[in-house]
């Protein structure tokens, strides 16, 4: 005797996972609302947006003035700004940047005061771009561990490699105009 089951799937709305032209409104995504699904952030404005609950990927176009915090993704972040002063924290993702001018990366390595270093270059960064700085977003935060293979890509200056094998490292990611010149300015 053979006894055939079929699940019956969930029909899912491609709406329920999709923010688009929305204009001056705070929107939250609970744990449960977006189950591991690719989202989708489009033409907002002006929004404060919370994707709290497992993404899958996310892709957010061409938001102005936005603040899109977004939960652990497993996948990939796209980011493609035609936007001035949007910014957007995760907590894990593979970054892949478009149409951003420039960006720079900035390690902390271990020491004994790397948060205290890590928390005065933040300081002045903000000092920085309340001064009028336009398009200076901070994109990312993380405190990492490199693996071997990692590590002697990144860093290929003897002394880096050397001081990043000493323990975890905090890293920010900013992006735009003149950055690189800003986060020079600050570190020095």
């Amino acid at each position: 005797m053979f006894i055939i089951c079929r699940q019956q799937r969930k029909i899912l709305d491609p709406n329920e996972y999709l923010l688009e032209d929305l204009k001056d409104e705070i929107v939250l995504k609970a744990a449960g609302t977006v189950n591991g699904q690719q989202f989708l952030i489009r033409d907002c404005s002006q929004c404060i947006i919370y994707i709290l609950d497992i993404v899958d990927s996310i892709i957010i176009e061409d938001c102005n003035n936005c603040k899109v915090i977004v939960g652990p993704t497993r996948g990939r972040l796209s980011l493609t700004f035609a936007s001035e002063k949007s910014a957007v924290p995760v907590t894990s993702a593979y970054i892949m940047l478009s149409n951003i001018e420039s960006y720079a990366i900035l390690f902390i390595f271990h020491s004994s005061k790397k948060y205290s270093y890590a928390k005065k270059f933040y300081s002045l960064m903000q000092v920085k771009i309340n001064e009028n700085v336009k398009n200076i977003n901070l994109l990312k935060t993380q405190e990492l561990q490199f693996d071997k293979d990692d590590e002697k890509f990144i860093f290929q200056n003897a002394e880096h490699l050397e001081r990043s094998r000493q323990g975890t490292i905090v890293g920010f990611l900013y992006s735009g105009n003149e950055i690189l010149k800003k986060v020079n300015e600050v570190s020095c």
